[in-house]
């Protein structure tokens, strides 16, 4: 065995335009253009579909943060949903 397997499974937390106007606070270097972003975002997803990985769009949102659109997070992905093992608080 390589230690390696395949990705079966990925959860993903889309971007969220209203968060994005926060892009200052955190130390992003100039405003991000929403459309740009969301379009690659889809296309990070259709990639992974295209490897044969199924891809869970995540309802959770991080209001106010645009850095939420990088999931951190380890998340335990199951047939009925997704479980968050450890969040942001605050």
């Amino acid at each position: 065995m390589n230690g390696y397997a395949t990705l079966r499974r990925v959860y993903v937390r889309p971007p969220v335009a209203e968060s994005l106007r926060s892009w200052d606070a955190f130390g992003w270097h100039r405003p991000p253009d929403p459309r740009s972003i969301e379009q690659e975002h889809q296309a990070f997803r259709d990639r992974l579909e295209e490897a044969g990985t199924e891809v869970v769009t995540g309802v959770t949102q991080v209001p106010g943060d645009p850095d939420a659109i990088y999931a951190y997070d380890p998340v335990l992905v199951v047939d009925d949903g997704a479980f968050l093992l450890r969040g942001q608080t605050g």
